[in-house]
């Protein structure tokens, strides 16, 4: 993995994970199976003129060894554009559309020591989701300065009697 915040206002990670998977099958040698995963993947995110985000997260999977029909070699794109307002940039508006090039699957596999399943998953492709975030931030105030004058004077110390 390599990430990097190269400024304020851009940062970075790109990351890759292969698999590797060598199934020996003792009782059944017709079941022997090799299989391969690779997921290689980018994530952006930059804040540009006046709080303006923009975000992208690219993925590109590649798998072999599986069934006929259950190899897969696609590239997932999601991109997302937002606001940052309110004092302290407290408060987000985001809008993201998820599999933009509508590529998403999910296949999977099951083993035993009687049979090998590549099976399809339906999942949901393409859709689009506004979301609202608020920072909640540090409170300030009365109990913070009595928690400040305890650690100067001690608890119940530095402060007039009945009180």
């Amino acid at each position: 993995m390599l990430a990097s915040n190269i400024s304020p206002e851009i940062d970075y990670t790109v990351s890759s994970l292969s698999m590797y998977s060598d199934v020996r099958n003792s009782l059944l040698s017709e079941l022997n199976t090799n299989t391969f995963t690779q997921n290689t993947r980018l994530k952006l995110n930059w804040t540009f003129w006046e709080g303006f985000i923009l975000t992208g997260d690219l993925t590109h999977t590649v798998s072999n060894g599986q069934s006929a029909g259950y190899n897969q070699n696609f590239v997932m794109l999601n991109l997302g554009i937002g606001k940052k307002f309110l004092p302290n940039d407290a408060a987000e508006i985001r809008l993201s559309v998820f599999d933009v090039l509508k590529q998403n699957v999910s296949n999977s596999r099951t083993s035993n020591e009687l049979y090998i399943e590549d099976s399809n998953v339906q999942v949901l492709q393409r859709y689009a989701l506004l979301t609202f975030s608020y920072t909640l931030r540090s409170f300030t105030g009365g109990f913070a300065k009595e928690t400040e004058r305890e650690r100067e004077h001690g608890p119940g110390e530095g402060r007039p009697m009945g009180r």
